[in-house]
């Protein structure tokens, strides 16, 4: 037979449950927050980063060197596709919130689903994450291959040995 608790001690540990909950809630407002100011970030580095690159693509052409800064263009695929990557991210992270609330509701009518829809509410958290950082990771590789190149068109069609530092 189990043991009974006093109705005091119910009312203790509902209290202690609805501050945990609080606090459980208020975290999660704030990870989603950072969330999309890295997303945001991330959006806007790329972004800025392949307009910086076609700015100078369409420089040289004007100058009749448009055929050296093609190779360019594989960096601005690059930071193109970083973009692409943060908006699946943003997609996910709204696809996260639609199944976890869907669970919740579920939950309160007692439909025994939560478990499923919490689940792909995870799944879609982690997509998003991985998209994030595949887009931080597509920002290094193209600024990384933009400077490669541009060092190359400067050596190949001026003589200038560029340094970094």
């Amino acid at each position: 037979m189990p043991p009974t608790i006093s109705a005091e001690e119910q009312q203790r540990r509902h209290q202690k449950f609805l501050h945990l909950k609080d606090m459980i809630i208020d975290g999660n407002k704030r990870a989603t927050d950072l969330g999309l100011a890295a997303l945001k970030a991330v959006m806007i580095i790329n972004g800025s980063g392949a307009a910086g690159l076609l700015a100078f693509i369409s420089q040289m052409a004007k100058d009749d060197r448009g055929k050296a800064a093609a190779p360019l263009i594989g960096s601005v695929r690059i930071l193109v596709a970083g973009v692409a990557a943060a908006a699946l991210a943003v997609m996910f992270g709204y696809l996260r919130m639609y199944f976890e609330s869907v669970g919740y509701g579920r939950e309160i009518q007692k439909d025994g689903a939560l478990y499923r829809w919490v689940v792909v509410a995870n799944v879609c958290l982690w997509c998003a994450i991985v998209l994030t950082g595949l887009a931080y990771v597509a920002f290094i590789m193209g600024m990384l291959d933009g400077a490669h190149t541009i060092r190359s068109i400067l050596e190949a069609a001026v003589g200038i040995q560029p340094t970094l530092g």
